[in-house]
């Protein structure tokens, strides 16, 4: 069994800032249509940012795919991961908020 882990941690002011000077072209070259996130949804686009860090570090993307990968939420509000070429249930993902942080982890296990 291979076990692989990967975590990140986002400023959300510094990501805010980020987010204003790329503005609608940074949102789309990180994040699908379907992940529904806004220009004024900085503190949930640092953790999914985050989320989408730890993911690349622990499936070992190569630089730039970050819309391989595809964040959604089940009905309980648990963050859902998906990578186009690992099995859904390889790979878990967890987001934090603490202030003017956001923090994800994720692992990936393969047998």
């Amino acid at each position: 069994m291979d076990v692989r882990t990967g975590i990140d941690i986002v400023h959300v002011p510094t990501f805010a800032e980020r987010m204003e000077r790329g503005g609608e072209t940074f949102i789309a070259r990180v994040f699908l249509a379907c992940e529904g996130l806004k220009m004024t949804d900085t503190e949930r686009a640092a953790g999914w940012f985050a989320a989408k860090e730890a993911v690349h570090k622990a499936c070992d993307l190569a630089p730039g795919s970050w819309l391989k990968i595809v964040l959604s939420h089940e009905p309980s509000g648990r963050p859902r991961v998906s990578v186009d070429d690992q099995p859904d249930d390889a790979l878990d993902v967890s987001i934090a908020h603490h202030g003017e942080y956001a923090v994800a982890t994720a692992v990936l296990v393969r047998t």
